[in-house]
């Protein structure tokens, strides 16, 4: 295929930060994973959690800025941390789907995948324009 015969349709994403583009980019990466996977594979809070770790990386310090920004806002405005064991089970998903590996060392620690390496590199990296393709292929 030449490049005269690429033919491309975009729009604009606006974002605020850092955590604000993540969570756009994994929102729609997670939107293309379902649709490959014919079902909700990557749901939507655990494309937040993992937004969180690749901006901040896999720490307790993290885990509790997770709790404490995705937690339950009450109706007098209180907001109630994330269960901690709530957490604990995004992260196991997290991890048994490829998103985050263990330590090999300390098992209590966890790290970005290559994968979502990649993804946070290429986001996160310099100031040029951010283009997510999809390749349509019929079968």
């Amino acid at each position: 295929m030449e490049l005269k015969d690429l033919k491309v349709y975009g729009f604009n994403i606006e974002y605020k930060d850092k955590l604000d583009l993540l969570q756009k980019a994994l929102e729609i990466y997670a939107s293309l994973i379902n649709i490959t996977k014919d079902n909700v594979y990557l749901r939507p809070k655990l494309v937040k959690v993992l937004a969180f770790y690749m901006l901040f990386d896999y720490s307790n310090e993290t885990k509790e800025i997770i709790r404490s920004s995705l937690g339950k806002k009450l109706p007098n405005g209180e907001v109630v941390p994330m269960d901690e064991k709530n957490l604990n089970q995004i992260n196991c998903e997290l991890t048994s789907k490829g998103f985050l590996i263990r330590d090999r060392n300390n098992m209590r620690k966890k790290h970005l995948s290559n994968e979502t390496k990649i993804l946070k590199e290429y986001f996160l990296s310099g100031d040029y324009m951010k283009i997510f393709m999809t390749k349509f292929t019929k079968i």
